[in-house]
């Protein structure tokens, strides 16, 4: 894949993306940007989601939804009209904050803003819905683009929300309120028993969840894949699939590997595929500034400074 050319960065605008290292969903964001060469265009700053930082005050003045990743764009707007532009009126420049905090519209700003970074990772439609005569090609890139958001939203809608930190929390608080009310064993037998059966719900809802959603991307993918999810070409389907399957392989790598290869062969072998990319090693969380503080770390990082705890 050739390497992309390096957009040059416009002085009206800048833009800085939150980011947590072992998020799936900063990930995606991450691999794009090194994917289309626009990373040099964003500052990042940290949030330490092991500590809960994101549910702090501090981000929550940032991502209302206290969610990562986030992207924050300030542009210098000029407000002027086309008459007040030609009469010389000169007024000063606006400054505009837009945030971003869903992955899926980070990604689809960026392919927007920037039409010119390749690869395009969502079929354009530009110039092919005007060309009346050509129906069939018009047709073909129409049926490609559903193909590509029709797996990304599995992944992005049905599977990736149910293993997130936030409900496995909710179950685990959920089960361990029935064993409390329900438990009728001497106290230390009972508190053995309850962390035992809450240890079991909590891994049963989330190797529930990822195979949930492996299974219904494999079905799909079975007839779309070529190199990657949706043909050769690599897409927005594959930009959120891989860090999805990371997120669950990475703590049963050799089980978890041979499970993939086995079952779900097309994601194996789009996963092994993409794997191999500069931009996804440099966007894995092992390559993450972030990563370098560990999660035990008596710091946390917001706004780019190391805060003691």
């Amino acid at each position: 894949m050739a390497t992309p050319q390096p957009i040059k960065p416009t002085t009206d605008r800048r833009m800085t993306l939150y980011s947590y290292f072992r998020s799936s969903c900063s990930t995606r964001v991450r691999f794009a940007l090194h994917l289309k060469g626009l990373n040099h265009l964003v500052t990042y700053r940290y949030v330490d989601c092991a500590s809960d930082e994101h549910l702090r005050a501090e981000y929550e003045a940032i991502s209302l939804s206290n969610t990562l990743p986030c992207l924050v764009i300030d542009e210098v707007v000029d407000e002027r009209n086309v008459e007040e532009i030609k009469v010389g009126l000169e007024v000063t420049p606006q400054l505009r904050r837009t945030v971003v905090s869903q992955s899926l519209a980070i990604l689809e700003y960026f392919e927007e803003q920037y039409p010119d970074s390749m690869p395009r990772l969502i079929s354009s439609l530009s110039g092919l819905l005007s060309l009346s005569s050509d129906t069939r090609e018009r047709n073909e890139v129409i049926l490609r683009r559903g193909q590509v958001k029709n797996l990304a939203l599995i992944v992005v809608a049905d599977w990736q929300p149910l293993a997130n930190l936030s409900p496995v929390r909710q179950v685990a608080s959920l089960a361990l309120e029935h064993a409390e009310r329900t438990h009728s064993t001497p106290e230390d037998e009972s508190n053995d028993k309850e962390a035992n059966h809450l240890s079991q719900v909590i891994d049963g809802w989330v190797e529930w969840s990822h195979t949930r959603g492996l299974r219904a991307y494999e079905r799909y993918a079975k007839s779309t894949a070529g190199h990657f999810s949706v043909g050769d070409e690599l897409t927005l389907a594959d930009i959120v699939l891989v860090p999805a399957v990371e997120n669950w392989v990475r703590d049963d790598w050799e089980r978890k590997m041979e499970v993939l290869r086995t079952r779900f062969p097309t994601i194996y072998r789009i996963f092994e595929n993409c794997r191999e990319l500069d931009a996804y090693k440099k966007a894995h969380w092992t390559a993450q500034l972030d990563n370098n503080v560990g999660l035990d770390s008596p710091v946390f990082l917001i706004g780019g400074t190391a805060i003691a705890k």
